[in-house]
């Protein structure tokens, strides 16, 4: 595809941007639960939207393309993180090799210290197997697999991933997060044809569905969840995070569709791997300059950190992610 989709690439900044507020943990106040609960799920269910695009009938060829353009990019955001804990917290050469065998692994989910590596791998898996899984043509049997996988990684799995993920290269919870991947690869061609919106019916489908969406969103950014609301809410207990979850999402969707023409923020969105890798090592080192020039980095407030959480990513985005990538394009040649 040599067209981006802008507005999806901008939902990936909002991600991105919600990742680095969400490791600050609790200070950054109703963020944290909120982004917990809703980012990630963002991140793999435009990761699905883009699965349209994707022709390959060949697994090789695709297994090549994807060791090439996630894990080669992984190896080395793994590498970079691991040389600078061992030099931030002056470990002993024990470390290493523990981080050699965490890396080998495939950086199991709440295990490393540059928190957003598992979901490289994570994407890694998810991708191989919805190679074989898009196979079955018909979109409502690829959601139902997804489905059954997703209640496998609840119900039948021990220790849950939702709770202890275990599984070298996430595989637990990439059958956790699969139907969002699969909930994006269906829906995507309708979202499409919505947001040209050429007819009336379909501006207000998009206005009246992104206004409910967005209050939905400020509800539970609030810790209200207006599902659980519902007369039948005990009916569908099963469903309802994924209910959540889409319906956050697709004010995101919104509001992206919105900001489309907004260049920065699409630039950032397109760069969203890259962000990925390197959010550990960045906001290290800012901790360390703030060190050198006498201060201790102190957020007195969930507004301060997603002030500072912006500046990082728009600092990252102009001069990390460009030195990332011509490392990783000579690795890669």
């Amino acid at each position: 595809m040599n067209e981006r989709i802008k507005w999806v690439d901008i939902a990936k900044c909002f991600g991105m941007y919600g990742i680095y507020v969400l490791h600050f943990g609790e200070q950054a106040g109703r963020s944290y639960p909120f982004l917990l609960t809703h980012v990630v799920p963002l991140f793999f269910l435009t990761a699905g939207c883009m699965e349209n695009y994707n022709k390959e009938t060949n697994f090789l060829k695709y297994f090549i393309k994807k060791v090439k353009t996630i894990m080669i990019p992984f190896w080395v955001f793994a590498a970079i993180a691991a040389v600078i804990t061992f030099i931030y917290c002056n470990y002993d050469s024990m470390f290493i090799s523990g981080m050699m065998l965490e890396v080998g692994l495939g950086v199991i989910r709440n295990t490393f210290p540059a928190a957003s590596s598992w979901f490289l791998t994570c994407l890694f898996v998810m991708q191989l197997m919805f190679f074989f899984i898009k196979r079955l043509r018909l979109k409502a049997l690829v959601i139902a697999v997804c489905f059954v996988l997703y209640m496998v990684s609840i119900n039948v799995m021990d220790p849950s991933p939702l709770f202890r993920p275990s599984w070298p290269y996430n595989v637990d919870s990439a059958f956790f997060y699969i139907i969002c991947y699969a909930i994006g690869y269906v829906a995507f061609p309708y979202v499409v044809k919505l947001f040209k919106m050429d007819t009336k019916a379909k501006k207000l489908g998009f206005g009246i569905s992104g206004v409910l969406a967005v209050v939905y969103s400020i509800c539970a950014y609030l810790g209200i969840d207006l599902f659980s609301y519902l007369p039948f809410a005990n009916a569908i207990v099963v469903i309802l995070p994924l209910l959540s979850s889409c319906t956050v999402i697709w004010g995101f969707f919104v509001i992206a569709r919105l900001l489309e023409d907004v260049d920065i923020f699409s630039e950032i969105g397109r760069n969203t791997l890259y962000l990925c890798g390197c959010e550990y090592v960045v906001k290290t080192m800012a901790t360390c300059l703030f060190a050198i020039i006498g201060y201790t980095l102190f957020l007195p407030n969930p507004l301060s950190v997603y002030i500072y959480s912006a500046i990082l990513l728009v600092f990252a985005n102009k001069y990390v992610v460009p030195i990332e990538k011509y490392i990783i394009k000579k690795i890669v040649k």
